[in-house]
């Protein structure tokens, strides 16, 4: 017994990662359940089982999911040490970019034709009207991508068909997310991932119905996800060739593109460049090949530097809004609405002032939405969404000093705003109008320039539309459609590689990372597509994980494993 003791204790001593992560899962479990069900009108420790009942789930749980995922992780280790030069030697190895294409191409391809010629949901109207009315110009959503998603249009529409410029968009985002997915499988498989990795990550891409449904959706996320997964493929070609001057000038204009996608994709390609910067330079202290490095760094500083100048200095000179306080401060706005709500007799007149100036006294109380920040930010500042400096001085004066007597109602708040991202049994949006999948042609208000329409007719739309919503209702498939599904996943892997010590895992991760710190900032909870392109990016994460361990390169041809890694 004591022997028995003494292994179990040791094993859970050398997979402590992963017993904390399995810690961390539980609480997750824990606090979505309570927050999915609790009343937001009230105190939400009133839904709290007790602590004795808490500490029992969180106890067991944790001890289940300890045991399964230190399975899994030896099941991976075994997959990575299970590997041969002849993995790959077969049809599908020497032609995976093609066979993988073909194969998403033609599973996406029920949606792209009986939604022809595309879906335009209210972000993709909104974003061509900055071009094709007299809205005013901003960089809200990216002002480039609304300049080009107008463009389509525009064009289409003097050659006399609206249909046109929406299929030419369609067609854009579909073809680069078959490009960037296909190459993500030929990456997998150049790095000799596990054959039934590479399989599952395709039959992932081929028979997900968001892959299909997002594609014919003309929104920025679409084209988003492509960009970041192409950016993760070419991140892990730079780190598997040793850090070749090409590879980073490839790397540095793929990361343009991410940071000129969506607002929020500098913050995930600078700390990525810093990350392999330094990688890089410590690289080069093994072998000769130490200006690789310098030169990487100046491809991907001269990336930057061609971003911050267009963002900082272009657009305000054509007369873009590129500020928006109000979308860079969602948190603290829900979390002072919350702290209204539960806490109307405690707030001292100074703040009431201050709080009543930055929302032009508005009941942002009322406007209280646990899982959705929009209805509180949007009363937020002037028409522009931007705050007078003094008027914002004073707001988070009163923010704090709310925060300093109730810590627990903003710690709440805050909660109920990401949970949905790390617990995948509950249907967030219950409560809101709030799609998963954009089927439908935005109208007027919103679109009041472009008159699109179906070619087929609407018996066949509401068949396939009523296929994905059987399958989200599934409980057996219902999870697929969780973001907290792809979340978890990714931070198993997180983990895993930080206890396996997989250096170049952990290096392609920071993206990552950075994507879902940046989303759970953000105003929506449980939102399929905003962890869309981490669901895209997680099967060459995995395989970059569970690859074989060789010594890290000092050159090689890019998009190859070099010759002389250790078998």
């Amino acid at each position: 017994m004591k022997n028995s003791i003494s292994k179990l204790i040791s094993v859970a001593w050398r997979e402590r990662l992963i017993v904390l992560f399995a810690l961390f899962v539980s609480l997750a479990q824990l606090v979505g359940f309570v927050m999915h069900r609790a009343n937001s009108s009230a105190p939400y420790i009133e839904s709290w089982p007790s602590p004795a009942k808490a500490a029992i789930f969180v106890s067991a749980l944790t001890v289940l999911l300890s045991i399964l995922l230190t399975l899994v992780a030896r099941l991976l280790d075994r997959s990575s040490a299970n590997h041969g030069e002849g993995r790959w030697d077969n049809a599908f190895g020497r032609h995976s970019l093609a066979i993988s294409a073909a194969l998403i191409l033609a599973s996406w391809l029920p949606y792209l034709i009986v939604f022809l010629p595309g879906s335009l949901p209210w972000d993709g109207a909104v974003s061509m009207a900055q071009f094709s009315t007299d809205a005013p110009l901003s960089n809200h959503h990216p002002v480039l991508m609304n300049a080009l998603y107008a463009g389509c249009m525009l064009l289409a529409e003097r050659l006399g068909s609206t249909n046109m410029g929406l299929l030419a968009i369609v067609s854009m985002q579909a073809l680069l997310c078959v490009a960037a997915f296909s190459l993500s499988i030929k990456q997998m498989v150049a790095i000799e991932s596990p054959r039934w990795l590479v399989f599952a990550a395709l039959a992932l891409f081929c028979l997900h119905p968001m892959w299909g449904s997002y594609a014919q959706t003309a929104v920025k996320d679409t084209m988003f996800c492509g960009a970041l997964c192409l950016f993760l493929v070419l991140a892990t070609r730079l780190i598997w060739s040793g850090y070749g001057t090409a590879c980073w000038a490839r790397l540095a204009v793929s990361g343009l593109f991410v940071c000129l996608v969506r607002n929020n994709g500098i913050y995930l390609v600078l700390p990525t460049y810093a990350a392999l910067a330094v990688a890089a330079l410590l690289a080069a202290r093994k072998g000769p090949s130490g200006w690789r490095g310098a030169a990487g760094v100046a491809a991907a500083v001269c990336s930057v530097c061609v971003y911050y100048p267009l963002v900082s200095i272009a657009w305000p000179a054509l007369g873009v809004q590129v500020r928006e306080d109000r979308e860079m401060l969602a948190v603290p706005f829900q979390q002072v609405s919350r702290y209204l709500r539960v806490h109307p007799d405690d707030v001292e007149e100074w703040e009431m002032d201050a709080i009543e100036k930055v929302s032009n006294g508005s009941d942002i109380a009322a406007a209280y939405n646990p899982d959705l920040y929009d209805p509180v930010k949007d009363l937020l500042g002037n028409s522009e969404g931007n705050m007078e400096p003094d008027a914002k001085k004073r707001f988070f004066e009163a923010w704090l000093s709310m925060g300093l007597r109730h810590p627990a109602t903003y710690l709440e708040a805050t909660l109920a705003g990401t949970y949905a991202y790390f617990y995948p049994f509950g249907i967030v949006g219950s409560n809101v109008n709030r799609r998963a999948f954009y089927f439908y042609q935005q109208g007027e208000p919103v679109n009041t320039r472009f008159s699109v329409s179906y070619v087929f007719p609407q018996e066949l739309r509401d068949g396939l539309e009523g296929m994905v919503g059987s399958l989200m209702e599934n409980p057996a498939t219902k999870a697929l459609f969780s973001p907290a599904l792809y979340v978890l996943a990714y931070l198993y892997i997180l983990v895993y590689s930080a206890s396996r010590r997989r250096a170049r895992a952990l290096l392609l991760s920071i993206p990552l990372a950075m994507l879902l710190i940046t989303t759970l900032a953000g105003p929506l909870n449980g939102c399929l597509r905003y962890m869309m392109p981490l669901a895209a990016c997680i099967p060459l994460l995995a395989g970059a994980a569970v690859a074989p361990i060789g010594d890290e390169p000092a050159s090689g041809k890019p998009g190859r494993a070099p010759a002389h890694f250790k078998r």
